[in-house]
């Protein structure tokens, strides 16, 4: 099937209006004008298209945690905001995927369920170092683990021994190891009586972030294996992980949105549904984490969706709700609005958003807008800020800390190799995604 969009605008391609011919599942030619065959013709005019947003890092739970959210509802959300690949973490559905078994099991249950590509991690905890072998084989993009407790008792968390055997195996298997940094000894020091959000940002400070990424660097250069630090908040930690680079260490790291859409206050606004491990940071950070973005030391961006019944966030006490942000719906959107009102060029912004998450983990045909690539496509339309509700969520449970927030950039359809699986507010009911596995 030939598709063709007409008269869009490629941002990094400048200001002219071009042609993009899709034809079986892949971008064929980007032209001025195009005079060949169609089988069906989509008006882009007056849209901006870029590449599909990959997502390397959600948590959809399933199986055993389905109500939490699933890879259905999570999947419709991701495709809204213009997502066509995601990266599923190991350790919130049950049982977590720590074996291959696991990992084939969830993938057979995505493959039912998603309609945008996936990839699958697995998970390292105490004494499953010897499955890694047999999760890169079964097609595992990354290996996660926790240096803190992840909250969950099905997947407790590495102590250095552990990590040091987890990082051999990695590297023997060729595969990468990705980790949560947050030492467990500076966070029982740092621990204080309270119960309020006040309380939890200053029972996780920055200290207990930077001393685990100095860990995990530590154990990175001993051992050879490739690293990458999730959702870093902290511009020191930034700074230890880009002075590894500049010595040679293969790392990488991503932040969230919603450390730079949000402050510490956004959970005097909306409560725990701002809550998340590592906390969001001062307004000081979070302009240095903006910083830090426009330079180049952080290489990647991803939501950390990570939901949970309403029950869990809104009816307990704040230092007992369930830390984690819901928004993958707009993540991305909003990063890209934020960004470019900051005057980030739109080649940084699309890098940071799909191509060096896809080429980092060896997915060499996502995230670019090229011919020969796979044609995953987001179709953005500029409007006036609307701010975003409720009623529009596509998630299991309709709770974000992003209601509210004005959103100037709609999603007009998101197509993933090809097909069309979301355009105007429905979805595809026939297309399904494809199971990714590294090409290294």
């Amino acid at each position: 099937m030939i598709l063709v969009l007409r008269q869009a605008r490629i941002p990094m391609m400048g200001r002219h209006p071009v042609d993009i011919v899709l034809n079986h599942g892949q971008i064929e030619s980007i032209q001025k004008q195009y005079a060949g065959p169609s089988d069906e013709e989509m008006d882009a005019s007056g849209n901006l298209v870029l590449p599909g947003f990959v997502d390397s890092h959600v948590h959809f739970n399933e199986p055993g945690r389905t109500d939490w959210e699933g890879l259905e509802t999570g999947s419709r959300a991701l495709a809204a905001g213009g997502v066509t690949t995601f990266f599923d973490m190991p350790l919130n559905s049950s049982p977590p995927v720590l074996s291959a078994k696991d990992l084939i099991r969830k993938a057979r249950i995505a493959q039912k369920k998603s309609c945008v590509d996936f990839a699958l991690w697995g998970g390292l905890v105490p004494g499953n170092h010897t499955e890694i072998a047999g999760m890169k084989k079964a097609g595992a993009i990354g290996i996660k683990a926790f240096l803190c407790d992840s909250g969950l008792s099905e997947f407790p968390h590495v102590d250095r021994k552990a990590l040091r055997q987890g990082a051999l195996a990695c590297k023997k298997a060729g595969i990468i190891l990705a980790v949560h940094a947050e030492d467990p000894e500076q966070l029982q020091r740092a621990s204080v009586a309270g119960t309020d959000w006040k309380s939890f940002v200053a029972s996780r400070p920055e200290a207990c972030e930077v001393a685990a990424i100095r860990n995990a660097l530590e154990i990175a250069g001993e051992t050879g294996c490739r690293l990458h630090i999730v959702h870093v908040s902290s511009p020191e930690g930034l700074a230890l992980i880009h002075s590894a680079r500049t010595r040679g260490l293969d790392v990488t790291c991503e932040t969230c949105p919603h450390y730079l859409l949000m402050d510490e206050s956004a959970m005097d606004r909306v409560g725990a549904l701002a809550k998340c491990a590592p906390p969001l940071r001062s307004a000081k950070t979070v302009s240095a984490l903006w910083k830090a973005v426009k330079s180049g030391r952080i290489q990647t961006i991803g939501s950390d969706h990570s939901p949970c019944p309403p029950a869990k966030k809104l009816q307990m006490p704040f230092h007992k709700a369930w830390g984690g942000i819901s928004g993958c719906q707009h993540a991305m959107p909003l990063f890209v609005q934020a960004a470019r009102s900051r005057r980030i060029p739109w080649d940084h912004i699309t890098e940071l958003t799909s191509a060096r998450a896809a080429r980092r983990f060896g997915l060499f045909r996502k995230g670019l807008l090229m011919p020969g690539a796979d044609a995953d496509l987001v179709i953005l339309q500029k409007t006036n800020p609307v701010p975003i509700k409720k009623s529009g969520l596509f998630t299991r449970h309709a709770t974000s800390p992003y209601v509210g927030m004005p959103i100037e950039w709609k999603v007009v359809a998101t197509i993933v190799r090809g097909n069309l699986v979301y355009h105007r507010n429905k979805h595809s009911d026939s297309f399904r995604g494809n199971f990714l596995q590294p090409d290294i």
